[in-house]
């Protein structure tokens, strides 16, 4: 029993160390990877080395590549966070673009004795006398100053020249027209892409008519990208305008108010700066039309446009464009 006790005491650490070391050595078979091909020239393998090895440089160029580039956005971000915050400087506005509405070879509506371009082109010249007799630190542009044409384009491209100086605000004077004799009033329009309703739609299909499709056409080419970049910041703006000289001319004229409205003209949709157009009255309505021959209710009528837009004009520059 002692013997057969020391022969396991001396066997089992050999046994125990011989099962441990086994598992220690890596079989041969595996040494070799399984995707070596055994059947491969020395030539091609180091061909096959050389593209490997090519692969592998494009691989960590194209990581170095990213990574510098991944750098440069981190490095320009952090430039721009330390930029100190500029105030943007407030600029008052002043100066108005007035716009007579058709003019030369478009008369405009001619009803009951009237004739619209020329019913445009007296009101602006007495919204023009106003402002030079009452407020003489506002700059006034014309888009015409006598009856001649004046192309879609030219209106826009005016307006855009002297924005570029000054200021502006755009303001467009129009009669109206209907074939309903029996409908009358006074209306301003701000740009919208659809008609504000079915009298809006007419009134914009009237207006728009004057101009061929080819001045639309060269007119969108140029305006249409910067328009669409800036036409919202200006949309509020002149929705503003519009409610002070709506009720400004109301009190000034005591003439019946059609409300505020929006449709799709060109002379709104391609300017750039706040704008409006005015419909002083229907000229279709005999009534209204002796009314818009009155030289008294003319003045009137552009007593209250003055006030209007200088009423907005003092409130915008004072409150810093309505911020304060």
């Amino acid at each position: 029993m002692p013997r057969i006790i020391y022969i396991c005491f001396f066997l089992c650490p050999i046994l125990l160390f011989s099962q441990q070391t086994t598992e220690r050595f890596v079989n041969p078979d595996d040494y070799i990877e399984k995707t070596t091909n055994t059947n491969v020239s020395p030539e091609e393998d180091r061909q096959q080395k050389a593209l490997d090895f090519i692969a592998n440089q494009e691989k960590i160029n194209e990581e170095k590549r990213l990574k510098n580039q991944q750098l440069k956005k981190e490095e320009a971000i952090d430039d721009l966070l330390m930029i100190p915050e500029q105030d943007h400087e407030f600029v008052p506005i002043d100066a108005i673009v007035l716009d007579a509405g058709h003019g030369g070879k478009h008369p405009g509506g001619i009803s009951n004795g009237i004739e619209e371009k020329r019913l445009n082109l007296t009101l602006v010249k007495k919204i023009h006398a106003i402002f030079r007799k009452k407020n003489k630190d506002i700059k006034i542009y014309v888009t015409r100053k006598n009856d001649k044409y004046v192309s879609l384009e030219d209106r826009v491209s005016k307006t855009a020249r002297w924005s570029a100086r000054k200021n502006v605000l755009f303001v467009s004077i129009h009669g109206n027209i209907a074939f309903n004799s029996k409908v009358s009033g006074f209306e301003i329009y701000t740009l919208s892409d659809k008609a504000s309703d079915p009298d809006a739609l007419a009134t914009e299909r009237i207006e728009n008519a004057g101009f061929s499709s080819s001045d639309i056409e060269k007119t969108e080419s140029v305006y249409s990208i910067l328009a669409d970049l800036i036409r919202d910041g200006t949309r509020k703006q002149s929705e503003w305008l519009a409610r002070f000289v709506y009720d400004d001319t109301l009190r000034a004229s005591k003439t019946y108010g059609r409300g505020l409205k929006r449709a799709n003209f060109f002379v709104l949709k391609y300017n750039t700066v706040p704008s409006i157009l005015v419909e002083v009255g229907y000229m279709s309505n005999a009534a209204e039309a002796k009314n818009l021959l009155d030289e008294e209710y003319q003045n009137k009528l552009t007593i209250g446009i003055y006030q209007g837009i200088s009423r907005y004009i003092q409130e915008y520059n004072e409150t810093e464009g309505f911020t304060k």
